[in-house]
């Protein structure tokens, strides 16, 4: 027989809704070159669900700035930086629960 315990579900959940969040990270990071508008009723709810994050890692991170020529390109690097410690909590979250688990 089978035996699952809670937190071994837990574990599987947290890791899940992380992966899906990173996913609505990267696919905001990404929108503009796949010419999505974010503003788009449709889309909107990308926007509303990652700014919090991504608003707080602008808060910490400054754009990167390239001029070629005349051209100035502004890189915004919080939704990498989102992702990335979105990454980083998911790793811990889950072996804090592993540890739970074989614990148990």
């Amino acid at each position: 027989m089978l035996e699952i315990s809670l937190i071994d579900i837990l574990g599987r959940a947290v890791y899940s809704l992380l992966t899906l969040y990173m996913m609505v990270v990267l696919l905001r990071w990404i929108a503009p070159w796949l010419h999505l508008d974010l503003k788009d009723p449709r889309l909107r709810w990308v926007t509303r669900l990652t700014e919090p994050l991504i608003e707080t890692m602008r808060r910490g991170i400054r754009s990167l700035e390239t001029k070629v020529g005349p051209l100035v390109t502004v890189i915004d690097l919080a939704p990498l930086a989102a992702f990335l410690s979105v990454v980083i909590v998911r790793a811990i979250a889950v072996e804090f629960l592993a540890r739970l688990a074989f614990r148990g």
